[in-house]
């Protein structure tokens, strides 16, 4: 018998080289541009790494913990100290500056060369008195300041040092504002805010200083371990906001000990009150109905007059004088028939005002909305 299989298994098996002939070129190509790859990512991680990690002017700058922490320091605006850097690298280093944290810290100089190998100071001055005056009460809080240094050149993250430490209160305050917020009349008895006062140190004397234009304080001891400050706003003070700091300094022999600041807050009023503030005068079908009455009252009985009344721009504005007593003024506010058809009118008026020897203005805004003419 003659064997058929023979032959188609020959033919087969030629068949089979013909084509791991026909793609053997691409399996060597893709397993070429596979090495390639793994190469090129290979060279990419070593290259990334040696520039942004060990590259001696983007690293190597350490300050010894032991300079970071401040520990227990005393209230003070100014507390200055150095802060050694070593550069632990074989190139010199340039610091183009020294961002910081917080605003209360100021650095210097503005740009420092560190030598290879070597150790060059940074002079740093913080400011340690409380962000709010709540602490004042406290004898104690805790304080700390982010440093990063830019580097010239630097291409990696800066290192970054955190100073940290206590602040110790050398004067307790109670209360820890003189608040005037309740309003201060202006050119009448002005109101006044006692503040005690507990030293945590030793001190024999305490002295007050303010702006005499804003406020003055006196101090009067207590007993042994207290002392009361009595503040008081200035009789001229400008109405508005008043925004003022009373220095407290403790002494020892002389020498001083302890120094805190105290926050006056709040606000001046004349003494007459004009009541409302804003006139709004709306749309009406009947333009004679259309006014507002305007109060003026003394908020402490004291006499005074209405010298004079302005109106900008509000020729149909209208002012009369409905009642007058030496406390108090009634005025009408009203507008004539020239406001029809008029879409908006805002103005202002001016109450030129004496009261004593005092002369002073209030103004009232007016806005008189759109007008129907009506039937």
């Amino acid at each position: 018998m003659t064997n058929v299989r023979a032959p188609m298994l020959r033919d087969q098996a030629v068949a089979g080289r013909a084509i791991g002939s026909e793609f053997l070129p691409r399996r060597r190509a893709i397993f070429a541009a596979a090495v390639f790859l793994l190469a090129t990512v290979v060279a990419a991680y070593w290259f990334g790494k040696s520039r942004f990690t060990s590259n001696p002017r983007t690293t190597g700058l350490t300050v010894n913990p032991k300079f970071l922490d401040l520990g227990d320091v005393a209230v003070t605006s100014r507390l200055q100290f150095e802060l050694p850097v070593r550069n632990d690298t074989t190139q010199d280093i340039v610091v183009l500056g020294v961002e910081r944290s917080c605003a209360c810290t100021s650095v210097h100089p503005a740009d420092l060369r560190v030598p290879a190998g070597q150790i060059a100071n940074l002079r740093l001055t913080i400011d340690l008195r409380p962000k709010d005056n709540q602490s004042l009460g406290l004898k104690s809080w805790p304080f700390s300041v982010s440093l990063a240094p830019r580097i010239k050149g630097g291409f990696a993250k800066a290192p970054i040092w955190e100073l940290h430490g206590r602040v110790l209160n050398s004067l307790l305050l109670t209360p820890t504002l003189a608040d005037f917020r309740d309003g201060i009349i202006r050119g009448a008895p002005p109101p006044k805010v006692n503040l005690t006062v507990t030293p945590t140190v030793e001190i024999d004397e305490l002295e007050a200083a303010c702006n005499p234009s804003l406020a003055s304080a006196v101090v009067r001891r207590v007993d042994a371990k207290r002392f009361e400050v009595e503040i008081t706003p200035a009789d001229s003070i400008n109405t508005g906001s008043l925004d003022a700091d009373v220095v407290l300094t403790g002494k020892r022999d002389g020498t001083v000990i302890a120094t805190v600041s105290v926050p006056v807050r709040g606000i001046v009023h004349e003494d007459v009150l004009v009541t409302p503030s804003v006139v709004l005068l709306g749309a009406r079908t009947t333009v004679d109905a259309l006014e507002e009455t305007l109060i003026l009252t003394s908020r402490t009985g004291r006499p005074f007059a209405l010298d004079d009344v302005q109106i900008e721009n509000g020729r149909c504005v209208e002012i009369t004088r409905q009642s007058e007593s030496p406390t108090r003024i009634v005025l009408r506010v009203a507008c004539d028939r020239s406001c029809v058809g008029r879409d908006f009118l805002t103005t202002q008026l001016h109450l030129k005002l004496s009261q004593g020897d005092s002369h002073f203005e209030q103004r009232v805004r007016i806005i008189v909305q759109a007008l129907a003419t009506g039937k």
